[in-house]
């Protein structure tokens, strides 16, 4: 107990000593996803069950994230940033097989722990600066969910919803599943402005770039057909987020 106690006493004391170096800050994010889609093998399920026909991303879906974040100086110029947001990764998709074309709506939400670079030794006045974010991200999914009806039929197959599609709304375990990744890497950049209007408190305002590195389609999910083929091994979704960054930080004394 009292080793607990002196461990304590310790991170107290740190924090204490760091406070003038670490800045809290929320920012919301709308943004677009640019996303990217690929098929490697557009074959008619009358032909070869696996292949599932064309997957196609039918349009850019928008999204708004939120985030609550942390900056640690590590010298004038130069902060590490971390924090908890909330990302959201939607996707348009479209299933053509044969004579058949159907689109769905996707949505999903990832909790984002981000491992930042801040750069921000630019200045442009005496109130004004210019900065750079530059790291990776890891993710996690929160929840995810279905806009409207799954005319592509990945949500039913996922969930395993036969009464809606008798032939395609089954997976290989017979189990409903979620249909995207439970997790996800990125590379996120951004670049802006930062305003001080009053001491301590700065607003800023720029433009973010968050690539997927992850293929979003749970890599568990498999056709209900003898070989059980992973959906994932022939279709890849990546989210790529385009958006504003608009927020305030406050300079911890």
């Amino acid at each position: 107990m009292k080793k607990v106690i002196l461990v304590l006493l310790i991170s107290v004391n740190q924090i204490a000593h760091a406070q003038g170096k670490i800045k809290v800050g929320l920012r919301i994010m709308p943004s677009v996803n640019a996303a990217t889609v690929n098929d490697k093998d557009g074959t008619p399920s009358a032909v070869n069950f696996a292949a599932d026909g064309s997957t196609t991303k039918e349009s850019n879906l928008s999204g708004l994230g939120l985030g609550l974040f942390l900056d640690y100086a590590l010298s004038e110029k130069i902060a590490f940033s971390t924090g908890l947001g909330i990302s959201p990764k939607n996707f348009e998709i479209r299933n053509t097989d044969g004579n058949y074309s159907g689109v769905s709506r996707y949505h999903s939400n990832y909790l984002q722990i981000p491992f930042l670079l801040k750069f921000s030794g630019i200045k442009l006045s005496d109130k004004l600066n210019m900065y750079i974010n530059v790291g990776p991200t890891f993710n996690v999914l929160a929840n995810e969910s279905l806009d409207g009806s799954d005319y592509a039929h990945y949500w039913n197959m996922s969930h395993n919803l036969t009464y809606n599609d008798p032939t395609r709304g089954k997976n290989s375990n017979g189990k409903s599943m979620n249909l995207f990744n439970s997790l996800d890497l990125t590379v996120y950049a951004s670049t802006g402005i930062t305003l001080n209007l009053m001491e301590n408190v700065d607003f800023f305002g720029g433009i973010f770039f968050d690539y997927g590195l992850m293929n979003v389609v749970n890599s568990e999910l498999r056709f209900a057909e003898p070989n059980q083929t992973k959906v994932s091994t022939d279709i890849a979704w990546k989210s790529f987020l385009i958006g504003l960054e608009l927020g305030v930080t406050y300079q911890m004394k």
